[in-house]
């Protein structure tokens, strides 16, 4: 009789674990769902969709000396990166490319998988960093992190504002704050960035700080949105 109530008592407890998880994974499944479904009705936080372009009046700030640019953002092409389905995006300053990364969706997560400063080689990050969960967007103080395999660089992503622009459309506002060590790990750089993001439209305002190794020179760009269409970038 032991035995048999033993073993009851074992496979109660199996139903129970496996329910519980089963709850789980549904209520994960379901917040997925709601953010897809949000993002269908409503359009993303960070559009992909291909010849999607953004204009920035950008302002740029070294040792007190302050320059203005315009900084265009392209969603130029699709490709595949190992097994994903990614989007190539380009970045130029006044009409000359600086910088190509390369991102994709994978559930609620916006993933960067690989960027290439212009003239440098590939840097492909592994894993990805995942640069937008969207939903965790409707919480404010959701964090989420990244760390690079080799532990060199991460990030940790707050969501710090939720709300309403002036134009009566969904607004998050997130900061994230990185670092990046040298090879020797004898030197460490930081950077913190606050991004708006805007349902439908996208990043419609980014302050970049970055602080060197030796805490000299830092740089601060400000880009603020001037137009954004669905047309090829301007020649």
């Amino acid at each position: 009789m032991p035995d048999v109530l033993e073993s009851e008592s074992m496979r109660a407890g199996r139903r129970f674990r496996f329910e519980r998880w089963s709850v789980v994974a549904l209520i994960l499944l379901g917040v997925a769902a709601l953010a897809r479904a949000q993002e269908k009705a409503h359009g993303s936080y960070f559009p992909l969709d291909l010849r999607r372009h953004w204009r920035y009046q950008l302002t740029l700030e070294v040792d007190g000396t302050q320059k203005k640019a315009f900084r265009d953002r392209t969603n130029v092409s699709a490709t595949k990166l190992g097994e994903r389905d990614a989007v190539v995006v380009e970045e130029k300053l006044e009409n000359n490319l600086t910088l190509t990364e390369t991102y994709a969706q994978d559930g609620d997560a916006i993933l960067l998988l690989a960027s290439r400063a212009e003239g440098g080689a590939e840097h492909v990050l592994d894993p990805p960093r995942p640069m937008i969960l969207l939903s965790r967007l409707d919480t404010v103080g959701a964090v989420w992190t990244w760390t690079s395999t080799d532990g060199r660089e991460s990030w940790v992503t707050t969501v710090t504002t939720k709300g309403i622009d002036k134009e009566g459309r969904e607004e998050v506002i997130l900061v994230a704050k990185g670092t990046q060590r040298s090879r020797d790990s004898l030197k460490t750089a930081t950077q913190e960035k606050t991004i708006t993001l805007v349902r439908g439209v996208g990043m419609t305002r980014e302050e970049d700080l970055i602080v060197p190794p030796d805490e000299q020179h830092k740089t601060k760009m400000t880009s603020e949105l001037r137009s954004h269409d669905r047309t090829d970038a301007p020649k």
